[in-house]
């Protein structure tokens, strides 16, 4: 969330004093709370991948790529991707299935490199498919 917000760090609570925090000291750090004097606060270095890789329930053939919900961290890799995200979707469609489906629309069109029909693509989870 944080690459694809441009910020070069995020907050995190969950991950305090975990095997992850101590495996990984170059990606965590603590720092002050600016709000509460005397309080630390674990922060993540933010991830901007080259290319991000993204599985959508649908998708036209210019890249803008319906999630199903409930929503995943899926697109904000695909946000924080500095030369974009290949896209596979479970079915390609048209302009105006987006069109109604745009309040589900998480990719734009101007982040996406690729669009690669994939059915299936998201197993072993599940996924619903289109009609």
């Amino acid at each position: 969330m944080a690459g694809a917000m441009g910020l070069p760090f995020f907050p995190t609570k969950s991950l305090r004093g975990s095997s992850m925090e101590s495996d990984n000291q170059e990606n965590f750090c603590q720092t002050t709370n600016p709000f509460v004097p005397g309080e630390s606060v674990t922060v993540l270095k933010s991830l901007n991948p080259d290319i991000a890789l993204a599985h959508g329930w649908t998708g036209d053939a210019d890249g803008n790529t319906v999630l199903a919900t409930p929503y995943t961290i899926n697109h904000y890799g695909a946000l924080a991707a500095k030369e974009g995200v290949i896209v596979t979707v479970e079915k390609i469609v048209d302009a105006d299935f987006i069109r109604r489906y745009s309040f589900m629309t998480r990719i734009p069109r101007y982040v996406v490199r690729a669009v690669c029909l994939g059915p299936f693509g998201a197993h072993p989870t599940g996924l619903v498919r289109s009609q």
